[in-house]
Parts: C-alpha cells; structure tokens; sequence
C-alpha cells in the first residue's frame, strides 16, 4: 500500500508541473494536467479498495526538524464505526483525544 500511496502522491506532482513543461498550448497542458489526475484517482480508488479490505492500518511516519514534532500518515478503514464498536464490546484499546477548540 506505502507503494499506491507514493504513486499517488507522485502523479499528483506530475500533474501539477508537467502542463508548465508545454508553452503555450494551453489545451495539451490541460490534457495533460487532466490524465495525470485521472491516472492519481484511480491509484487513489484502489488505495482505498484495499485500506477497507485490510485488517490492519497503514501507517507512515516520518521525522522532523522541530523537536517532539513526527508527521505520520495513517490509513485504516472505517475508523470511527471501528471505535463505536470497540467502546461497545469493549474490545481492545483506543487512542482518546481531547476535543477540539473550534
């Protein structure tokens, strides 16, 4: 899964440079700005085929300059119906967060 996420994540990029690579053809820079994002959204349909189907969630995390700072990626399936049933029949343990100040 890190590999379809990557992917994704790089045909994106290309979509978003590739149309300043053709000059003044704006239809083919929308062409090709067009087929990346087509190409990222089904990278994106089976990302998240497979995130339902697994039993266990992708995590990535990464290090940062800042202190006590990590960015981390998580993909899971269904998480909120995962935590109502949890608290339900009190099967394993939950992360709880404090709520948000919005």
């Amino acid at each position: 899964m890190l590999i379809l996420l990557v992917r994704l994540l790089a045909n994106y990029a290309v979509g978003i440079v590739l149309p300043f690579c053709v000059a003044r053809k704006p239809q083919a820079q929308g062409v090709l700005g067009s087929i990346c994002a087509f190409v990222a959204g089904g990278i994106g349909i089976a990302l998240g085929r497979r995130g339902l189907v697994a039993s266990e969630p992708m995590t990535v995390s990464g290090s940062s300059a800042i202190p006590l700072l990590a960015f981390a990626v998580r993909l899971d399936s269904l998480a909120a119906f995962t935590e109502q049933f949890s608290e339900q029949h009190g099967v394993g343990t939950q992360w709880k967060t404090s709520p948000s100040l919005h």
